[in-house]
């Protein structure tokens, strides 16, 4: 479908204006001759979408734009829209209200992105990174009091693919939902690593799927003393939780953790050997999922990994090792003052491996 806006008309719409939001519809803004103005309370729209010459007022973008908030790009801002033929769209972005506040995100039907960072603090009603069947969106939260805050549903792969990295004390919030590979054929990542970097999720995070049903491929990484938190986990297969142990990395769960895919529990080369590590605290366990140990074993009736011990290597010198016993290894190379550590996948069997 079209929508055209001509000869200085006025069009306002009370929530979101989505231009050809499934998959394998068209559709297009088109602003004819005197131009015209559309005010909206967020726009879902590719800049290709956008024809001729207007003016867009919305307290909410998700599209395929490189967007950033942070010392130098506040929260409104101006963007226009030009490299289309015979195209000149000025888009009037308005976020600094946050009772008001649209959707947000990156990768409409294509390629975006989405930044915030040196201390900004954006607020959205929903979002999503990597909406379309084919989009690309990525997203990164970085910078001690870099928050995002969303009201609803927050969403990294819906249809497409999305990234999201949060770190050094960046901060993401979403008081309902948050989904990691939503639909069937998405791609969904999210990253927290650093102390201070936080995803807070009020309700039910879900990993690989929904709340009513799985979904694409999700991957959720907390390393570096990253926390994350949640009412309730829902990891569906084959997707997969990485836990980092020995910096302070965690899973707070409100209620259930429900592992029907693949939790990684991983001590990299400097936590004590022995040590016992316990980074997920959830108040009931259930599924049918996989818990793996890297760098150590993990218990499945204390849901705690006790760290193996570090065969130490010298570069050029091979090393040997049981899987069963020792799943670390560190290699020190004096000519460069550098040292590798690898840490493996504990077996219940003997499994020796050699490292040349």
């Amino acid at each position: 479908g079209t929508l055209h806006i001509a000869d200085g008309g006025e069009v306002e719409v009370i929530e979101t204006t989505y231009v050809a939001s499934e998959p394998g519809a068209t559709g297009e803004i088109h602003f004819g001759p005197g131009g015209g103005t559309l005010t909206t309370k967020s726009l879902c729209a590719s800049p290709g979408q956008l024809a001729g010459t207007g003016t867009v007022h919305t307290r909410g973008l998700l599209s395929d734009l490189d967007l950033v908030f942070d010392a130098s790009h506040g929260l409104t801002q101006v963007i226009t829209l030009d490299e289309e033929e015979n195209q000149n769209i000025t888009l009037n972005v308005d976020m600094s209200d946050p009772e008001k506040a649209g959707t947000l995100g990156a990768g409409w039907r294509g390629n975006g992105s989405l930044a915030i960072r040196d201390g900004a603090a954006v607020r959205s009603q929903d979002a999503f990174v990597g909406y379309g069947a084919g989009s690309v969106g990525a997203a990164t939260l970085s910078g001690a009091g870099s928050t995002w805050a969303i009201d609803r549903y927050f969403v990294v792969g819906y249809h497409g693919s999305g990234t999201l990295e949060i770190s050094d004390g960046g901060r993401a919030v979403a008081d309902y939902h948050c989904s990691i590979g939503f639909d069937a054929g998405s791609d969904g990542a999210v990253m927290v690593d650093g102390a201070g970097s936080e995803l807070n999720v009020d309700r039910s995070l879900c990993i690989g799927g929904n709340t009513l049903e799985a979904g694409g491929a999700g991957k959720l990484a907390i390393t570096g003393g990253g926390t994350v938190s949640a009412g309730t986990v829902l990891i569906y297969g084959p997707s997969c939780l990485a836990v980092e142990v020995g910096n302070s990395s965690r899973l707070s769960v409100g209620t259930t953790l429900t592992n029907d895919g693949t939790i990684r529990i991983i001590a990299g080369a400097a936590p004590a050997a022995g040590g016992v590590y316990s980074p997920i605290a959830a108040t009931g366990w259930s599924g049918s999922g996989v818990y793996q140990g890297v760098g150590g074993t993990w218990n499945n009736t204390s849901h705690a990994l006790t760290a193996s011990a570090v065969e130490a290597g010298a570069a050029g010198t091979p090393v040997s090792i049981d899987l069963a016993v020792t799943q670390r290894v560190l290699v020190d190379d004096s000519a460069t003052g550098r040292s590798v550590g690898v840490s493996f996948l504990s077996t219940t069997a003997p499994a020796p491996l050699d490292i040349t």
